[in-house]
Protein backbone atom coordinates (compact mmCIF):
# COMPACT_ATOMS: atom_id res chain seq x y z
CA UNK A 1 0.00 0.00 0.00
CA UNK A 2 3.11 2.01 0.99
CA UNK A 3 5.28 1.16 -2.29
CA UNK A 4 2.75 3.21 -4.87
CA UNK A 5 1.88 6.75 -3.65
CA UNK A 6 -1.25 8.09 -5.57
CA UNK A 7 -0.73 9.76 -8.83
CA UNK A 8 -2.13 13.26 -7.41
CA UNK A 9 0.44 13.48 -4.82
CA UNK A 10 3.71 14.22 -6.22
CA UNK A 11 2.14 16.43 -8.89
CA UNK A 12 0.34 18.39 -6.31
CA UNK A 13 3.66 18.79 -4.62
CA UNK A 14 5.49 19.56 -7.37
CA UNK A 15 2.48 22.54 -8.27
CA UNK A 16 3.17 23.43 -4.68
CA UNK A 17 6.91 23.72 -4.94
CA UNK A 18 6.94 25.15 -8.49
CA UNK A 19 3.81 27.88 -7.87
CA UNK A 20 6.10 29.84 -5.36
CA UNK A 21 9.00 29.90 -7.19
CA UNK A 22 7.47 30.98 -10.05
CA UNK A 23 6.23 33.78 -8.41
CA UNK A 24 9.43 34.42 -6.84
CA UNK A 25 11.37 34.60 -10.60
CA UNK A 26 9.00 36.56 -11.75
CA UNK A 27 8.35 39.20 -9.03
CA UNK A 28 12.13 39.49 -8.85
CA UNK A 29 12.31 39.83 -12.83
CA UNK A 30 9.88 42.36 -12.57
CA UNK A 31 11.91 44.00 -9.30
CA UNK A 32 14.80 43.83 -11.38
CA UNK A 33 13.64 45.44 -14.27
CA UNK A 34 11.64 48.53 -12.26
CA UNK A 35 14.87 49.09 -10.36
CA UNK A 36 16.96 49.31 -13.73
CA UNK A 37 14.15 51.41 -15.78
CA UNK A 38 13.97 53.72 -12.71
CA UNK A 39 18.03 53.93 -12.78
CA UNK A 40 17.82 54.49 -16.35
CA UNK A 41 15.68 56.82 -16.25
CA UNK A 42 16.82 58.95 -13.71
CA UNK A 43 20.24 58.99 -15.38
CA UNK A 44 18.80 59.79 -18.54
CA UNK A 45 16.63 62.79 -16.70
CA UNK A 46 19.69 64.46 -15.14
CA UNK A 47 21.55 64.31 -18.36
CA UNK A 48 18.85 65.85 -19.88
CA UNK A 49 18.37 68.46 -17.54
CA UNK A 50 22.33 68.85 -17.10
CA UNK A 51 22.53 69.60 -21.25
CA UNK A 52 19.64 72.39 -20.82
CA UNK A 53 20.91 74.02 -17.99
Amino acid sequence: MYETPPPKRPSFLLGLVKKPMMLAIAGGAVVLLLIIFCCCGLWLFGNLNDGSA
